[in-house]
């Protein structure tokens, strides 16, 4: 959301109104609330469940992918983990325009 705020200025002889406008945008205004908010998900893998071949009796193989979790290799845990992009966090934008003879 954005908040804009005018200022009038009479400047000249004919004291003619001049404004200055200050204005803020807040991008993802609820990560800026709760840090848990507005965060995306991005898949782990593509691939969670991995082909390996036939037993000699035909049946098919699998292999259920990893990952590494506090430096240990082990099982897909989780499908989903946070973005770590400029996205998932707040901005605040700040703007000054000056308007002549308003």
């Amino acid at each position: 959301f954005s908040i804009e705020q005018d200022f009038f200025v009479k400047t000249g002889k004919n004291k003619k109104a001049n404004t200055f406008r200050f204005r803020a945008d807040f991008i993802n205004f609820g990560n800026l609330i709760n840090n848990k908010w507005g965060v995306g998900n991005v898949s782990t893998t593509p691939q969670p469940l991995n082909y390996r071949g036939r037993t000699t009796a035909g049946e098919p193989i699998y292999r259920l992918a990893t990952q590494v979790v506090n430096g240990a290799t082990v099982l897909l845990q989780d499908a989903f983990v946070d973005s770590k992009t400029l996205n998932d966090v707040y901005q605040i934008q700040l703007g000054v325009r000056y308007i002549f003879n308003n």
